[in-house]
């Protein structure tokens, strides 16, 4: 959902901001579940199905390794 409102009503009832999150975890890459992730651009880390990206490197991880 690319509504940001209610995400930032939830994060202000427990007194954060966006730039306070570190991780961003979506389940898979379908525009519905990403279209708020801008809103986190300061995140450590971006997680996308077994994806994760770091600034500008992207990498595979494979979850199910139990790493």
């Amino acid at each position: 959902m690319e509504e940001k409102e209610p995400i930032e009503r939830g994060l202000q009832e427990h007194q954060l901001h966006p730039d306070d999150i570190d991780y961003v975890v979506s389940t898979h890459g379908h525009s519905d579940h990403l279209g708020n992730n801008n809103l986190f651009l300061r995140a450590k880390r971006h997680i996308v199905g077994t994806n994760i990206s770091h600034r500008n490197r992207y990498y595979v991880h494979d979850f199910d390794a139990g790493k």
